[in-house]
């Protein structure tokens, strides 16, 4: 026996209605679970800030221990393997960072180290420029030493 029309669009209706009824389910379980999940970054966000605070103040101590003990740690080297971990500093050469820059590009020229967004240095740009240009704006390369570090059994 062949189901009717209006058969057909009853079971359409109430797939429909199931539908729906499926979806504010799934929204109100996700909304339980933002709630809970909001619940936990409060109950321990502070101890995660206060522990990224002593992260970055030790990263901090032990960059600036290499660095004024570079030569005792490094030895000629660039890289010092401990127990713990490892230790690099890498030197590198880059163009000095002045004040004035933006205004000494424009009075040289060369804008096309400017950035046009907001007038900014676009120090990539003056990075490859020679060092003739870079002393006619008054500024220079210098080595600045990058340091890193890798932690053993993290």
């Amino acid at each position: 026996m062949s189901k009717s029309k209006e058969d057909k669009a009853a079971i359409a209706n109430a797939l429909l209605e199931d539908i729906s009824r499926a979806i504010a389910a799934r929204d109100a379980a996700a909304k339980r679970a933002a709630k809970k999940i909001e619940a936990v970054k409060k109950k321990y966000g502070a101890d995660i800030e206060r522990e990224k605070k002593v992260l970055s103040s030790l990263e901090n101590r032990l960059e600036r221990v290499v660095k004024a003990y570079r030569f005792d740690i490094l030895g000629a080297g660039e890289r010092a393997d401990l127990a713990a971990g490892s230790v690099m500093i890498k030197d590198e050469t880059r163009v000095k960072r002045i004040k004035g820059m933006l205004e000494k590009l424009k009075a040289a020229g060369m804008k096309q180290a400017i950035r046009i967004a907001k007038e900014t240095v676009d120090w990539d740009r003056v990075e490859q420029f020679n060092d003739a240009a870079l002393a006619r704006l008054g500024t220079e390369r210098v080595k600045k030493a990058l340091f890193s570090y890798e932690l053993k059994n993290s």
